[in-house]
């Protein structure tokens, strides 16, 4: 193995390396440029990829904003990165002294390795034409995904894992630059550590702003089929408390009589706290008087359930007037032929409320939930 050392003509001037710069902006735009000392493109950079984030989060849970939007949000995203992780690398370039150019497109560059690696784990490899590694960690890269999935715990072997495929893509490269043969772990340990802060923000956003859910049942059909695609809001509520004719997510009350988990269930708001509701013949009368929720299938209502079935149906606000508790919700489905909700178990008190369903983002032909969106 040979060491490719090639000094800048001018003292002054510190060569760097094009492919670290693309692959420190294709992780975090801007991070290429903070490593050329532009601070000023690079913190800019940064600015907009965190607006970015924000404002495609935005529309993702504001129903008011068509889905069609989001399209050119996304590719602002991607394009940012692509773009950012290209001017970096030409910017570099640009910089660098002829010598060191020459040296070092003489032979395969190991931090074009280590950019491939990080689009996905073992491309490197492939490119240095080392193939058994690098099928060994396309494959190793696949099936610690299928082990870990989505698991909380699982971001930290992903995250050792690629970090172990940065550094072996580096070392497996014919010729390096031993002037910064140390760069190869400070790189991969900040994006390691960069990819490690990440998933807490993914988490928390999970937790706390917005979710995707997929519908597992009939119970909001037509509107919502089995297997719908949905965005839950789980911020909407910390402004405002839930409405009448909202969708939420929410989980049931254990002391329902006829519910045997506490699955997260997706029902809409018929009466709040202090009404007086009871479901007759399929429709809702408020306070003595039929009120239906704005949304609701119209071709659905007048609907009523089979008398005979294992679970034991019109608990509560069917035979009699039920007086909804304060800071409970009285939820139906859509589909009150076959719904479970809380005809059988009781409202659903405030807290049990996880967030409001705003839209569906597949499939991409079905009905906005609530009317039509904001032109």
């Amino acid at each position: 193995m040979h060491a490719i050392t090639a000094a800048p003509a001018d003292d002054t001037v510190r060569n760097r390396e094009p492919w670290l710069a693309a692959s420190l902006s294709w992780v975090l735009p801007g991070a290429g440029h903070l490593y050329c000392r532009l601070w000023m493109a690079g913190i800019a950079l940064i600015l907009l990829q965190v607006a970015l984030s924000v404002g495609t989060m935005a529309i993702l849970i504001d129903s008011r904003v068509p889905l069609v939007a989001l399209a050119p949000m996304l590719l602002c995203n991607y394009g940012l990165h692509i773009g950012a992780a290209a001017a970096a690398f030409r910017t570099v370039r640009r910089r660098n002294t002829d010598d060191f150019e020459g040296s070092r497109t003489q032979t395969k560059d190991p931090w074009l390795a280590v950019f491939l690696s990080v689009i996905f784990p073992g491309l490197g490899h492939l490119y240095l034409r080392k193939w058994v590694a690098g099928i060994g960690f396309i494959l190793a890269s696949l099936l610690l995904e299928l082990l870990v999935g989505k698991k909380v715990w699982g971001v930290i072997p992903t995250i050792g894992f690629n970090m172990v495929a940065l550094i072996c893509a580096y070392y497996a490269a014919p010729e390096r630059r031993e002037s910064e043969r140390t760069l190869i772990l400070v790189a991969a340990t900040f994006m390691g550590l960069f990819w490690l802060a990440s998933a807490p923000i993914g988490w928390a956003t999970k937790s706390y702003v917005a979710e995707a859910k997929i519908a597992t049942g009939t119970s909001m059909a037509p509107a919502v089929q089995k297997g719908t695609r949905l965005v839950v809001n789980k911020l909407v509520y910390r402004w405002r408390e839930p409405a009448v004719g909202d969708i939420v997510l929410f989980v049931p009350p254990a002391a329902g009589p006829s519910v045997d988990d506490r699955t997260p269930m997706m029902k809409r708001i018929v009466a709040i706290g202090g009404e007086t509701v009871q479901v007759h013949n399929g429709s809702v009368q408020i306070d003595g008087q039929y009120r239906e929720p704005e949304g609701t299938p119209r071709q659905l209502l007048g609907s009523t359930r089979p008398v005979a079935h294992k679970i034991p149906w019109d608990t509560y606000g069917v035979t009699e007037p039920h007086r909804v508790p304060e800071g409970c919700y009285f939820v139906l489905g859509d589909n009150r032929v076959n719904s479970l909700d809380s005809r059988d178990f009781g409202a659903v008190p405030r807290k049990s409320i996880i967030g409001k369903a705003v839209r569906i983002y597949w499939p991409l032909n079905a009905p906005p939930l609530y009317g039509e969106p904001a032109r």
